[in-house]
């Protein structure tokens, strides 16, 4: 959404990848004055759920092999953000229950965005790859009545598609990583990019997702922030180990709030890789209290989308 959400999406497929949002990145729930409500999880899975780039379906164009994150990892490492706590994270009071929270889910196929139309509130959105329209009017036709964000992994190559997508989708979500997708010059001029695509966007009534790659979130929050409607933070590659999810995502979320203190910021879970219902839980459990959505970067295949409705129904009951 991977941790990469548009190669994932958007190459349409690549974006939230290597599908390029692909693009694996959703609106706010009010906070309740109620008592706070703790998830019921069970213990989270060994497995460690690596992000997997935003694929294609077999039907759309060429998908590219490169994974966002771990293209990152390979450019240049990523420094970790130094951890808030040293002892295990511990359960977070949230004012939010994690049921109203929305979630934003990229759609690779048409099972997942069947799927969305099916389960979807107001706040949910869906992230459909754009910068092959084809694959983009395919699937939004599958959801004629919820909300739809465009992603793309290029400013370059997504402005001139608004015209088309004026009307269509609320929101734009912007895959920056360390990767091809993205090109150079975005990259080393990335918070000029991001200001002028704010700009551009909001005069058009379309929102702003970001969801960069945590290289760039911790080198650029304080600046990003401001420009954003929706923060993504990708974790989906380090979510089997829930003391580094806590500890990458929570600086991070202070930072993005402190910049801009009506940005929403979504922490992102993944399904591939044998991740399951309860390690994606048992993940987000740690930030919970400090979050207002949630993303799910989740692949196209079944295996895939079995455990994204899995997730779905154990957090909406």
């Amino acid at each position: 959404m991977p941790e990469q959400i548009i190669r994932h999406v958007l190459r349409p497929a690549s974006w939230f990848v290597g599908a390029g949002v692909a693009l694996a990145i959703l609106a706010v729930a009010a906070c309740s004055g109620s008592r706070p409500t703790l998830v019921n999880i069970n213990t989270p899975t060994a497995e460690r759920s690596a992000a997997a780039p935003i694929v294609s379906p077999s039907t759309s164009p060429s998908v590219s092999t490169a994974t966002p994150e771990s293209a990152a990892t390979a450019t240049a490492p990523v420094t970790s953000v130094p951890p808030t706590e040293a002892a295990t994270p511990p359960l977070v009071q949230q004012t939010t229950p994690v049921s109203q929270l929305p979630i934003l889910v990229v759609l690779l196929g048409t099972g997942a965005a069947s799927y969305y139309q099916q389960f979807a509130g107001p706040a949910d959105i869906g992230i459909i790859p754009a910068q092959r329209l084809n694959y983009f009017n395919n699937e939004a036709a599958l959801i004629p009545t919820k909300t739809i964000a465009a992603g793309i992994e290029s400013w370059e190559a997504g402005q001139p598609l608004l015209d088309s997508l004026q009307g269509r989708a609320s929101y734009v979500a912007y895959d920056i990583e360390h990767w091809p997708q993205t090109p150079a010059g975005e990259q080393q001029n990335i918070v000029a990019t991001v200001q002028n695509m704010s700009q551009v966007l909001h005069s058009r009534g379309i929102k702003f997702i970001l969801v960069p790659d945590r290289q760039f979130d911790q080198q650029y929050m304080p600046q990003f922030a401001p420009f954003a409607d929706i923060i993504v933070l990708q974790g989906q590659r380090i979510q089997s180990d829930t003391q580094n999810f806590h500890d990458q995502l929570q600086p991070l979320i202070a930072t993005a709030k402190s910049a801009n203190p009506n940005v929403k910021v979504f922490a992102s879970v993944g399904t591939n890789n044998g991740a399951t219902s309860a390690s994606m839980q048992a993940a987000l459990h740690t930030v919970l209290g400090s979050i207002d959505g949630i993303s799910v970067f989740s692949m196209g295949d079944q295996a895939s989308l079995n455990t994204l409705e899995q997730f779905v129904s154990d957090i909406r009951k």
